[in-house]
């Protein structure tokens, strides 16, 4: 018989399988081959190996449940149901545990094949633990942020740096100007009319341009309502998402402006009680003196004639000395407590 191409297919299928065992080992990512019935590892690669921290003999003829590879057991039903339906599994990601206890995240995809008569799945593991890790921290630094800019006390901006537009406002800043979201996101502050000198828009522009950041710059901004407020305004050049952005705070002085005010006004009329308190006793001193007197001549014969003009006079005393009472009354500066004393 000629055995010639029989030959030549078992040859090929040597080198096949030799093809397949060199990718098998040699594959980066985990690999393993167990049996269909009952899930025992067959044979597993290095990489395998490496990412769980096991021997190969301590793998080899074992399951995954009795390796308490599964983090979560559940999935273990999850993904024999799949593969019992679809007699394949793709990137299923499941969380994966080590020798080491070490929980690990991974996408799974299994494939059905046969060895000889023996009914095997080849498994592969892309390890997503490192890219999920970064996946979560940016998500918390976003979340951060997010609460960090919106939950804010102190009115805030992000503004692009090419165009002018605002990209967001915290609701504080929705608050003290007035504008809704709606009404100021894409926007610029020339569409809203939000500067009562434009003035000190340029020069914010520029400074930040020149310097990368603005402090405490007093500047007048209106409200959606034409209402003046005095702005203490801050600002730093970010970069999001690529782009440029100024990040504005605007710290809202109005108030306090209003009852820096009012203080300077009560201190002036604390001069002037002071002042008056001085001035005053000087005045009335000579005063009383006068009017005593004026009291003791009018008595007098000699002046009999003449009393209707010391009266007028004593009288006159008598306003000029209530018009002191009241100015003595602006030099108090404390409460007055009266008491029953024996003199």
């Amino acid at each position: 018989m000629d055995i010639g191409g029989r030959k030549l297919m078992e040859q090929a299928l040597l080198l096949t399988a030799e093809k397949f065992y060199k990718a098998f080992n040699a594959n980066p990512l985990p690999c393993s081959i167990s049996t269909l019935k009952e899930g025992r590892y067959v044979d597993v690669n290095d990489s395998f190996l490496n990412y769980t921290g096991y021997t190969r003999d301590e793998v080899i003829g074992k399951t995954r449940l009795e390796l308490n590879i599964y983090a979560e057991p559940e999935q273990h039903e999850e993904i024999k149901q799949l593969f019992a339906k679809h007699n394949v599994v793709r990137n299923f990601e499941y969380k994966y545990r080590t020798k080491s206890g070490q929980i690990r995240i991974g996408l799974l995809s299994l494939d059905r094949f046969d060895v000889g008569d023996e009914q095997c799945v080849l498994g592969a593991l892309v390890d997503i633990t490192k890219w999920k890790q970064m996946e979560e921290n940016l998500r918390l630094s976003e979340e951060r942020f997010f609460k960090a800019f919106h939950y804010n006390p102190t009115p805030m901006a992000i503004v692009r740096f090419s165009d002018d537009k605002h990209i967001d406002i915290n609701r504080d800043f929705e608050a003290i100007l007035g504008f809704s979201r709606q009404e100021v996101i894409g926007r610029t502050v020339y569409d809203l009319d939000l500067y009562v000198d434009f003035e000190d828009f340029k020069t914010l522009k520029q400074q930040l341009l020149e310097q990368g950041y603005v402090r405490n710059q007093n500047i007048l901004l209106k409200t959606k309502f034409g209402e003046i407020r005095n702005i203490l305004r801050s600002g730093v050049l970010v970069e999001l998402n690529g782009e440029q952005c100024r990040l504005l705070v605007l710290n809202d002085i109005t108030d306090f402006m209003k009852m820096r005010e009012k203080m300077a006004r009560l201190d002036c009329l604390r001069l002037v009680g002071e002042m008056a308190a001085g001035i005053s006793h000087e005045i009335r001193n000579p005063l009383t003196a006068i009017k005593g007197f004026l009291q003791l001549l009018s008595k007098k014969d000699l002046y009999a004639g003449d009393r209707s003009y010391f009266d007028l006079m004593i009288e006159e005393l008598d306003r000029a000395n209530s018009i002191i009472s009241e100015f003595l009354f602006l030099a108090r500066n404390k409460r007055v407590h009266k008491k029953v004393q024996n003199l």
